[in-house]
């Protein structure tokens, strides 16, 4: 199956697990910010490990992701925490 397809096909995916497929093009990371509810990817085993920052750019496109490749990199339920503080701060203001 094409990464790509994974979007279409599990919309509700939460954790998705790529190890050992091959995947070197950061344009896998890419795609992962239209699976809203993903919270984890594991790449390892496939040459995009190399990619220094890996984790970084993770970050930066899929913002819903806590963990990858088995590394918590955001504290769990963040981004339920990052929506209540955003909706205090818009009562106290």
């Amino acid at each position: 199956m094409n990464i790509e397809d994974v979007e279409k096909k599990y919309p509700n995916l939460h954790v998705l697990d790529l190890r050992g497929n091959k995947i070197f093009s950061i344009d896998a990371i890419d795609i992962l910010y239209r699976l809203k509810n993903l919270h984890t990817v594991n790449f390892s085993h496939n040459p995009i490990m190399v990619h220094a920052h890996l984790e970084d750019m993770i970050m930066e496109s899929a913002p819903q992701v806590e963990t990858v490749n088995k590394k918590r990199i955001k504290e769990i339920g963040s981004k339920y925490k990052e929506k209540i503080s955003r909706l205090k701060n818009a009562f106290t203001d």
